[in-house]
């Protein structure tokens, strides 16, 4: 019966320790080490800048992207931000340049804040490698237009939440799945490496 009993503890044991090895060798892949963290800090800009500091508003931020495209297939990215209008939702773009007009763009996420105003999101796609292009002929053979996207911006997904910011008559963007935004509201200045 002693035998039993050892043994059944023993594979306990061996269990457990290989359960926590293995959760700890997950953990790693998914949470890389910060040390291969590539993270950029937001500025505040854009047209709707002067009404929202003039309503108390200072919105800042970051992302923190980690390259995983060539293990994974997607890189990693985490957009925080904060001091945005509370329970408003916005839009995570790449972008070719990091001011207006932006070039090419490329929508990858939404992000709502909270009552707050402070917004998460973590984006898995390809984004130290991003790039947009242009081809021609048929089949498309000629790239006429090749653009690196090493910029990341946050938009008002909806004008109505960014009304009371600007001035009167200022139109619908593009910079949302429906084709109907408020301006940009953050973007990173410095560009993200290539891999």
């Amino acid at each position: 019966m002693r035998r039993v009993v050892f043994a059944v503890i023993g594979i306990a044991i061996g269990l457990s320790f290989l359960g926590i090895t293995s959760l700890s060798l997950q953990s790693r892949r998914e949470s890389p080490a910060d040390s291969t963290a590539i993270k950029r800090d937001f500025v505040f800009l854009g047209p709707a800048k002067a009404g929202m500091t003039k309503a108390g508003f200072n919105p800042s931020g970051s992302i923190t992207v980690f390259h995983l495209a060539d293990e994974q297939g997607t890189d990693k990215m985490k957009v925080e931000v904060e001091g945005l209008p509370a329970n408003t939702n916005f839009t995570v773009f790449l972008h070719e340049l990091s001011d207006i007009p932006f070039g090419s763009s490329q929508y990858i996420a939404d992000l709502t804040t909270n009552r707050s105003g402070r917004g998460s999101a973590m984006i898995r796609t390809v984004i130290l490698e991003a790039f947009a292009i242009k081809t021609a002929g048929d089949p498309p053979t000629v790239r006429m237009e090749d653009v690196n996207l090493k910029f990341v911006a946050i938009w008002f997904a909806d004008p109505k939440d960014s009304a009371a910011f600007l001035p009167a008559g200022f139109p619908a963007l593009a910079f949302d799945g429906d084709r109907s935004s408020g301006p940009v509201v953050l973007g990173t200045v410095d560009p993200l490496p290539n891999p």
